[in-house]
């Protein structure tokens, strides 16, 4: 049973650059990336929608405990929308394996942060010698992937900083989710406040912003303006991403947290460079070196010095573990 938990775990993790390389196809069509994002949060609302009712729950809690919950824990919806929609923006410039490498940075430098200072109601943790070695590992593995001597991308250190926003982004959004979760007793059901929050915010947006208001024909059309047939699956980047949230956190509970980082790392560092190496998904193809093929086992390698020799360096994580679907 677990081989086959590891199993799903993995191809779990596979869906969240799948996701990111399917929103950046749907941009092409849509011709903005805030729109692309907004048609993969609200496939992902409607999923985990049918997914709560199918398990005879009510979505009538929403309005239970609004008035007493404090404003921050709402804000998982606005750290998903910054995530994923700089996502769709980074992919095409630096690659499905640096979007997975850089955000990852930004994930553990926040939850460091986090930690260190106790913010946000988590108990002090001191950052011990394993955590150390294994965050420089993941920074010497970036620093190894990125400076390749192929064709050089205009502003690419912008673009990194991006994908270090989105690391900080997608290290507050459990953060915030699990607070819901406490007061809804059910992670699947803040996951889904958390979708709804970020339609809600992308709505608006697209209400504001005359592009986006202009635009957003293009969504339901099915040819995009040079006549090129839409593929059915650029719909499905929101079936990844709840995969990708749900299974994560229901597997981290019976499979432990360490077990699930390090294959969620292996899932997605293995999802990124396939679409790379291959072009997935009309993507650009990027052919990955032998020294980037270093650089990977040395992230991967950095990830197992966190969680294999002490226990997880994300209280973020074991929070979550506690919480029942």
């Amino acid at each position: 049973m677990l081989i086959i938990f590891v199993l799903i775990v993995f191809l779990a993790s596979v869906c969240s650059p799948v996701q990111t390389a399917i929103n950046n196809k749907m941009t092409q069509y849509v011709q903005s990336p805030l729109l692309a994002a907004f048609v993969s949060f609200f496939v992902s609302t409607v999923l985990i929608a049918c997914i709560i009712a199918f398990n005879g729950q009510s979505l009538s809690p929403f309005t239970e405990f609004i008035g007493r919950i404090p404003f921050w824990q709402w804000l998982g919806g606005v750290m998903g929308l910054v995530g994923v929609t700089l996502l769709v923006v980074i992919f095409p410039k630096l690659g499905g394996v640096q979007t997975v490498l850089i955000p990852m940075l930004g994930m553990l430098l926040t939850s460091f942060i986090i930690e260190m200072f106790g913010f946000f109601g988590y108990a002090h943790k001191i950052i011990e010698a394993d955590d150390f070695i294994g965050f420089v590992c993941i920074v010497a593995a970036l620093w190894l992937y990125a400076t390749d001597t192929g064709k050089a991308v205009s502003h690419a250190w912008l673009y990194r900083f991006l994908g270090l926003v989105v690391g900080v982004a997608f290290a507050l959004q459990p953060v915030m989710n699990s607070q819901l979760a406490v007061w809804y007793q059910s992670s699947t059901f803040a996951s889904w406040l958390s979708f709804l929050i970020s339609d809600i915010l992308f709505i608006l947006l697209i209400v504001i912003l005359p592009v986006c208001r202009h635009n957003f024909k293009y969504i339901l059309l099915s040819h995009s303006s040079n006549s090129e047939h839409r593929p059915w699956w650029v719909w499905t980047a929101g079936v990844c991403g709840a995969i990708y949230v749900i299974s994560l956190t229901f597997f981290t509970a019976r499979i432990g947290v360490q077990l699930v980082t390090i294959v969620g790392v292996i899932g997605q560092l293995a999802g990124g460079t396939m679409i790379d190496k291959y072009g997935l998904f009309h993507s650009s193809r990027k052919p990955i070196a032998a020294r980037q093929y270093l650089a990977l086992v040395l992230a991967l390698a950095g990830t197992m010095i966190m969680n294999l020799f002490s226990v997880p360096v994300s209280g973020i994580v074991k929070f979550l573990s506690n919480i029942n679907l």
